[in-house]
């Protein structure tokens, strides 16, 4: 009898040993799998959440007349966009595209779908307004939303609004000179943003940050023309092809010492 019982006793040891082994052996299993196996993926994800890259905005070239007068100039802006993958699930598509709705006056039902789309396929970063106003940015930043996010960027302006117009050109949403001078001088006028990684918190603040690349800014060029024989040459062949009841006209005013174009 004593016998049998101590039989059972090692037997039972017996078990409880394989038992500790194994589950000793799984947790190891499991810890070589995630520090050794999964360890680029995990750190990724971590410096993921722990660090973001914000883009230092590097101004486009200016564009001056002959006396120093801005006629094209780049200012800096804020941008609104969303993560659409952080948006939590008690908010939800709905829910977000009903608070972006209500804030920047957007169709809700739009917004919604695309949130969706996005989500579906995984993306990470929507534009929700490029160079929102003063006004935008305060009723965006009222939802107190982790998920919103807002970046710097620059856009062109012309102070003197159509003056020379045709001679300036314009320039895209991407930056790009589509015409004019700010497509032939592009690669002149064209910038390179910086970017500076910053080490954050679970909330999202700055703790640290670091300038990886340095912005460089476009090369301002100064034209020969005059701002004011420019306005008066415009003006007086505004007259003359109403007057004549022609489609278009052309006029070219020349420094006649030195061969410089004033309008």
């Amino acid at each position: 009898m004593k016998d049998a019982s101590q039989h059972l006793a090692r037997k039972r040891v017996a078990i409880l040993f394989v038992i500790v082994v194994v589950w000793v052996a799984a947790i190891v299993a499991r810890l070589v799998q995630l520090q050794v196996v999964q360890y680029e993926e995990h750190a990724a994800y971590a410096r993921s959440q722990q660090t973001r890259r914000v883009k230092l905005v590097a101004p486009r070239g200016a564009v001056y007349d002959r006396a120093g007068n801005p006629l094209a100039v780049s200012l800096e802006h804020e941008s609104i966009a969303i993560n659409p993958m952080r948006i939590p699930k008690a908010v939800g598509a709905a829910g977000a595209a009903e608070m972006l709705a209500g804030a920047l006056g957007l169709n809700r039902k739009t917004l919604e779908q695309k949130i969706e789309r996005y989500q579906g396929n995984r993306r990470g970063f929507l534009w929700i307004r490029r160079w929102a106003s003063p006004a935008d940015l305060s009723a965006v930043r009222k939802l107190n939303a982790d998920w919103v996010e807002y970046y710097k960027e620059s856009k062109r302006h012309y102070p003197k609004r159509e003056l020379a117009s045709h001679v300036l050109g314009s320039v895209g949403v991407d930056g790009d000179g589509l015409f004019g001078l700010e497509q032939s001088m592009q690669y002149l006028l064209q910038s390179e943003d910086g970017n500076e990684t910053v080490l954050q918190d679970v909330r999202r603040r700055a703790i640290h940050s670091e300038v990886t690349e340095q912005p460089q800014p476009g090369i301002s060029l100064r034209l020969t023309l005059d701002q004011r024989i420019q306005s008066a040459a415009e003006s007086a062949l505004r007259k003359a092809i109403q007057q004549h009841r022609v489609p278009s006209g052309s006029v070219v005013v020349m420094d006649p010492t030195t061969g410089d174009l004033l309008a």
